[in-house]
């Protein structure tokens, strides 16, 4: 199937192609760097790129002659798709949970559940791209930006051997992690600091495009990773203050093993806190609450062994309160209105208790 993509990209036109990537995730951004590069590489030139998240892509006004998604869960959005494909050759190159093969509607539709025997949750999209991009142009010079992909969508256990070369390759990455830890984890950390800035998806796709290697980065030699940086910081203070008072602050149902966390966050860290904190807490199933706006009740929902579904729980808790909500197995987000907070509670324990 990636010799299909692949084929597609080598016969795609920059002038009239525009890359839509996942913004505010690290995995979409080094997707989407992955993309551009391969483009340069082949055609001397870059195509257009704009961001997107799932809920909100239908949105986008696009009219390009070809479109090309990373790391987005597109699919889910079969009508605006279907509208699209009418004046447009498309390709979805994503990893998410699939709602729709828009292969069967006539739309080039990869993902690694099609084809790998690696679950698709652990086969994020920049690694997706880079594998594909891989079979057309020189990409090895972009491996540690997959690497990037790997760690931010907690995949990095199911490809050793890949980071093991990326470590070997790359001395200033320290000792060997196949976690979000060390040096790879504050690259992580750095490219999805963006997400706080108001053009903060293009800054850090902006230093993955002119990084040639991790020590630009880790050493600020590109000059727009400063911002990022002392951004990073600031986040990383929160994100210990909250992990360090989860048990003290959050809402503990033990026999559940549910951990209800509502938090008033300075910077958008929701996801990165209930990964850490899943991965510190494997039994439990995080929850993490952070009113965004009057109206936006942020919701991250985690759980490190999958002994419950995230992407389901997401979906069925918010859908009585015509909210909304999706993605893996082990990591799901939604949204709801503010007013519905209790009720979602209790909405969130009657689902687990069935």
């Amino acid at each position: 199937m990636l010799e299909k993509a692949a084929d597609f990209i080598k016969h795609s036109d920059p002038k009239e192609t525009t890359v839509v990537y996942h913004g505010g995730c690290g995995d979409g951004i080094a997707a989407a760097s992955i993309m551009l590069k391969t483009f340069q590489k082949l055609f001397g030139e870059m195509p257009k790129v704009k961001f997107a998240s799932p809920g909100v892509v239908a949105k986008l006004n696009l009219h390009s002659k070809t479109i090309i998604f990373v790391d987005l869960a597109v699919d889910q959005e079969k009508d605006f798709l279907l509208n699209l494909a009418k004046n447009s050759r498309i390709l979805i190159l994503d990893h998410h949970q699939m709602q729709n093969n828009m292969n069967d509607l006539g739309i080039l539709h990869i993902n690694p559940d099609m084809f790998s025997k690696i679950p698709g949750v652990r086969y994020p999209g920049a690694k997706l791209t880079y594998d594909t991009c891989s079979l057309i142009a020189d990409t090895s010079d972009m491996d540690w930006i997959a690497a990037i992909g790997l760690v931010h969508d907690v995949g990095a256990e199911y490809w050793k051997p890949f980071l093991d070369s990326v470590f070997a390759k790359y001395k200033e990455l320290g000792k060997v992690t196949y976690e979000y830890k060390g040096k790879i984890g504050k690259l992580v950390s750095i490219i999805t600091a963006g997400q706080e800035l108001k053009h903060g998806n293009e800054i850090a796709l902006k230093v993955l495009l002119e990084a040639e290697r991790p020590s630009d980065i880790l050493d600020e030699k590109v000059p727009e990773v400063s911002e990022l940086v002392d951004l990073d910081k600031a986040r990383e203070e929160e994100i210990t203050y909250y992990v360090d008072s989860w048990e003290k602050l959050a809402d503990i149902d033990r026999k559940l093993k549910l951990a209800i966390y509502d938090v008033e966050l300075k910077h958008k860290i929701s996801s990165a806190l209930s990964t850490v904190l899943s991965k510190a807490h494997p039994e439990y199933l995080f929850v993490i609450m952070n009113q965004e706006s009057p109206a936006v009740l942020k919701l991250n929902f985690r759980q490190t062994l999958s002994k419950v579904d995230c992407a389901w729980l997401a979906k069925e808790s918010t859908k009585p309160f015509g909210g909304s909500g999706g993605g893996h197995k082990p990591a799901a987000g939604g949204r709801i209105h503010p007013k519905y907070k209790e009720k979602f509670k209790e909405k969130l324990k009657e689902l687990l208790k069935k």
